[in-house]
């Protein structure tokens, strides 16, 4: 959690112009037994909101991300 919380950091001290950042997990062929996979995600993400309740982990997808950024940016 701790390695999460420093590469989620330092993104958001990198990035401008929004609080926003898109995290990409896995890849192709990641999620062929998906139930477990989001299963422990889930974990992640609701240890984390608990420990870090400033910066909020959730799921998104790529147009959304963007849609938000675009409305930041306006």
């Amino acid at each position: 959690m701790e390695h999460l919380r420093k590469v989620v950091k330092k993104m958001l001290d990198n990035q401008k112009g929004t609080d926003d950042i898109y995290l990409a997990f896995g890849c192709d062929f990641a999620f062929t037994q998906a139930e477990i996979n989001y299963h422990n995600l889930d974990k992640v993400i609701k240890m984390w909101n608990s420990m870090y309740p400033d910066v909020e982990l959730k799921y998104s997808n790529q147009k959304t991300y963007l849609e938000t950024v675009k409305k930041t940016n306006a």
